[in-house]
């Protein structure tokens, strides 16, 4: 029989007076069970007993107003205050440290019937003996301070109370002890009333305190499930509660033992899950597999809840109903992270000392559930635009009166940026009007956003209420703690028929009943038994001397309700997972180890087997990708090719010839974003542009090569000199205009640190240049700057002529008499290496000069320099050369061409670019990932 069906036997039998009998449950899900049984077993019609939770059956016999965690939290700060002795003892920030500790504490020493002062003499004399090395040494005043922390635990606890009494207020720990020491007020309302308490197992003293008291007045019945295979054995966790409530209770056996485990078939499998969401899948794969009746009689436990929305989103069609017990969490729906962009909005503003709205927060807002379920089309393009627009500005900080949106945008905006000045009221106000105003909005389809608002709101008023009744003074650190403390256990409840489909549950909505065939879906190690500690103040040790529960307490408790489950179970279909997301995740559970190793061996009946699901992960195939250079793609290199060529192009593909597909022949280019740290290619463009502007009034040809009247004298060290007081402006401007005119975006952190390495490598190439000009004994002419170089050149590929059109911005071109100089700044290190063209062996002159071209790192560029000047001027430059920034001492980094002359490299030049040109042109080899020793870096293949 099942449990549910036995509690409803034993009623049959001993013929209670329904009109009298209250059955006390452990959860509120078996109600619907119990009354189903109850049917079955009588076959007719019957007024219900009255059945209820054990937590709401004391809360209703309780003559107090029992108060939740939050409204306890402000009571005993209240007390802090009256005791108050420093400034931080007036802190409510420094308080909810300590104080949610300390009040679980308070409630569990209730619970369990403890002696306050007895409690806490011992922990201050633990703690006095953790720091006996203090008693020769003066104490500072925060040492002090702590030791004297633990002797005012009693008095906060008997103040608590009194204040408490003075309401007739108390907490559920306080309850629970006064209906365990004053019995009688449980049959003020009916003097003949019988009590059945089922399914329990872990029990706090004043439960059992109930609970015997009730049994020895013949008016409490205990029914308790269990199976003889961890009952009767003395080490096994499951039994441990039952063991010990069996000895408080003095009866020498429990009603429905049963001894199954050890003798009933089963069959078992265990299923391996390399992917977390394979689970949900092996759910719906064995689902598909089922009959309707077969549905009907499973349960899919989720060990692990996180699972819940994979599960229904994977159920599969022929599950025609299904009932869902555990409820949705409000931390688990878009309400959490509406809440963390409200505050995160208002922190930003304190932060920043601005009431303009961050970039992030504005994404985010755009991005958010609740906005894209109430926008139209109109209002996403609108969004679309102003988001590139803060892209395009680079804007960090958007005031709220520039941004153009609709009306309704508009309203949500002014209310995401009402600054609460730490007026709680205020911000739990706007925070409702925000709740309204997206729910005024919302479509009918939207049922699961709209409940979460709905049980969202509902705790925002209990909380109001609160804030009414003196709340304390705190930071928004500690609201937002507070704030999600009240909400955070709020779940959209689902309603449905338990009696009818498949069901879907929670463990710890299993109790009383039992299942022909169960899924367990996240059987790891930290979900089944959980790993979370218990958050006390209490020593393990002194919890376990006064009996209160102690972390294997609570693996017992889990531990029975897994085992519990076995009892009525024929098929159990289990899985873990393995992925390595996190430490531990990939662990199974020790339950599972406990089936195979124990429980499988004890009971030849049961089958248990292996299994390992994985799910193909196509995104990340092993097989390298390969495009094969067809027609169409040898057209769009021509089109390439003979629009612009540069150097960096040709660099792309001998780097990796795949990348080189993607960034040129599909042009692929890379998402623009806010940049709220300078890149380090916009650091060098910084740099660039403030030695452009302070040279340009020396340069004798513009960019487009016109030459400019009059013509600008020689450069000297006098110039620069007062280039020296000016570039920290020209710098300054730049940075200025990237952050949208925000000189706060650089005037700390990173940013800040940028603008100082700007600053300093702009003076010392000045410094560096005034050097130069110094020891020069001829004047020194800057041609132009950020010069453009374009030339054609016709090579012939495969027996076919074909155009390419080189291109080339130079960054500076001076002369000094008859020589002249090509210069490109760089703002990262540049060494010799990195310009020369070594000899190789076994190769002609052209075959090294194109080799060297592809993997040394500037060759390429200075080479294409030298050939764009000499199409241009009709003659060769002296120099084509590289200054870095970072190793200014260096001086011109010249092109060094090894044997061949400067002038023969740059006549071979066009045979270079053909011979490169031929390789990608090649049909037979399709564009690969090219790995370049240990790492290659692409951008997008």
């Amino acid at each position: 029989m099942k449990f549910t069906d036995q509690i409803a036997a034993y009623i049959q039998e001993n013929e209670f007076d329904l009109n009298h009998l209250i059955i006390v449950l452990p959860s509120e899900r078996a109600k619907k069970y119990i009354a189903k049984s109850l049917f079955d077993a009588y076959q007719r019609p019957i007024i219900a007993p009255k059945m209820i939770t054990i937590d709401r059956w004391v809360k209703e016999l309780c003559p107090k107003t029992v108060i939740d965690k939050t409204r306890a939290l402000i009571q005993l700060f209240q007390v802090q205050l009256e005791n108050a002795q420093t400034i931080d003892d007036h802190s409510f920030d420094e308080f909810m440290n300590w104080g949610n500790l300390l009040l679980s504490d308070f409630d569990e020493l209730d619970r369990y019937l403890l002696d306050s002062k007895q409690l806490f003499r011992n922990l201050a004399d633990i703690k006095e003996i953790e720091n006996w090395s203090f008693a020769n040494e003066t104490l500072t005043d925060s040492q002090k301070r702590f030791m004297e922390f633990w002797d005012r635990l009693p008095g906060y606890y008997n103040e608590l109370n009194k204040r408490l009494e003075k309401d007739s207020l108390c907490y559920m720990g306080q309850a629970y002890r006064f209906i365990a020491e004053n019995i009688d007020v449980i049959f003020k309302k009916d003097k003949e009333a019988h009590f059945i308490f089922a399914g329990f197992n872990a029990l706090s003293a004043s439960e059992i305190s109930i609970m015997k008291q009730l049994h020895r007045m013949g008016r409490g019945h205990i029914l308790i499930n269990a199976d003889k295979f961890y009952l009767e054995t003395e080490s096994h966790e499951a039994g441990r509660f039952l063991r010990r409530l069996k000895n408080e209770l003095e009866v020498s056996k429990f009603n429905y033992v049963q001894d199954g485990l050890l003798n009933d078939e089963k069959n078992i499998e265990i299923i391996e899950c390399v992917q977390v969401a394979g689970q949900a899948k092996v759910a719906a794969t064995l689902l598909d597999e089922m009959t309707e009746d077969q549905i009907n009689q499973t349960m899919i436990l989720l060990a692990d809840e996180s699972l819940m929305v994979p599960v229904l989103k994977n159920l599969p069609k022929k599950v025609g109903k299904a009932n869902i017990t555990l409820g949705l969490p409000l931390k688990n729906t878009a309400v959490r992270t509406w809440v963390d962009l409200v505050f995160n909005i208002q922190e930003n503003q304190q932060r920043f000392r601005s009431s303009a709205l961050y970039f992030n927060d504005i994404q985010r807002l755009w991005n958010h559930p609740f906005i894209n379920n109430i926008i139209t089309e109109a209002e996403r393009k609108q969004m679309v635009e102003l988001e590139s627009n803060i892209v395009n500005r680079n804007a960090i900080f958007i005031k709220s009166s520039t941004i153009e949106i609709s009306p309704l945008l508009d309203e949500i905006v002014s209310l995401l940026t009402l600054s609460w000045n730490n007026d709680w009221k205020v911000a739990m106000q706007t925070i409702r009007k925000l709740n309204s105003l997206i729910y005024s909005q919302l479509v009918e389809e939207a049922a699961i956003e709209k409940a979460a608002l709905e049980g969202f709101d509902r705790s925002i008023i209990d909380l109001e209420n609160i804030v009414n009744d003196n709340f304390p003074v705190m930071k928004i650190k500690s609201f937002k703690t507070l704030f999600t403390q009240h909400w955070g256990k709020v779940a959209v409840a689902y309603h449905g028929n338990p009696m009818d489909g498949l069901q879907i549950m929670g463990l710890l909505e299993t109790r009383l009943l039992d299942f022909e065939t169960i899924i367990c879906l996240g059987m790891n190690e930290g979900a089944m038994p959980p790993t979370n500690p218990i958050q006390t103040m209490i020593p393990m040790d002194l919890r376990q001397y006064f009996g209160l529960p102690t972390p294997r307490d609570k693996q017992g408790l889990f531990a029975h309700h897994f085992y519990r489950l076995l009892h009525s179970c024929k098929t159990m279909h289990i899985t873990y997972t393995s992925a390595q997301e996190k430490i531990g995740s990939n662990e199974k559970s020790r339950y599972l180890m406990q089936l195979e190793l124990e429980l499988s061996r004890l009971n030849t009946n049961i089958h248990l087997t292996k299994k390992l699901y994985s799910i193909p992960n196509y995104s990340t195939h092993s097989q390298e990708v390969s495009i094969q250079k067809t027609e169409p793609i040898v057209q769009r290199l021509d089109a390439i090719f003979a629009h612009s060529t540069s150097a960096s192009m040709l660099k792309k593909f001998a780097t990796c010839p795949l990348d080189f597909y993607y960034q040129y022949v599909l042009e692929f280019g890379e998402e623009k974003k806010v940049e709220e740290e300078v890149e380090n290619n916009t650091f060098g463009t910084f740099i660039h542009n403030a030695l452009e502007n302070l040279y340009q009034p020396f340069a004798r040809y513009d960019a487009e090569g016109k030459k400019r009247e009059p013509a600008p004298p020689a450069i000297t060290s006098f110039d620069i000199d007062k280039m020296l007081k000016e570039y920290t402006y020209e710098i300054d401007k730049q940075f200025y205009e990237h952050f949208n005119q925000d000189k706060e975006a650089y005037s700390k952190g990173k940013n800040l640190l940028s603008y100082q390495m700007a600053l300093e490598l702009t003076k010392r190439f000045l410094q560096q240049e005034k050097k130069f000009l110094m020891k020069q004994t001829e004047p020194v002419f800057i041609e132009a700057l950020e010069r453009q170089l374009i030339s054609e050149l016709e090579v012939e590929i495969n027996g076919e002529k074909k155009k390419v059109r080189l291109k080339g911005f130079v960054d500076r071109i001076d002369s000094m008499g008859s020589k002249f100089r090509i210069i490109d700044y760089k703002s990262g290190k540049v060494e010799a290496k990195d310009t020369t063209v070594s000899n190789g062996k076994n190769l002609d002159e052209l075959e090294n000069l194109t080799k060297k071209a592809l993997t040394s790192k500037h060759v390429l560029q200075l080479l294409m320099y030298g050939y764009l000047f000499k199409q241009h001027y009709g003659f060769i430059p002296n120099e084509s050369s590289i200054i870095s920034f970072i190793n200014i001492n260096v001086g011109t980094i010249s092109l060094n061409t090894g044997k061949l002359s400067f002038e023969k490299a740059v006549d071979l030049f066009p045979e270079v670019i053909q011979q490169i040109l031929t390789e990608i042109y090649n049909t037979d080899v399709p564009f690969m990932h090219q790995q370049n020793g240990q790492f290659s870096y692409c951008a997008y293949c």
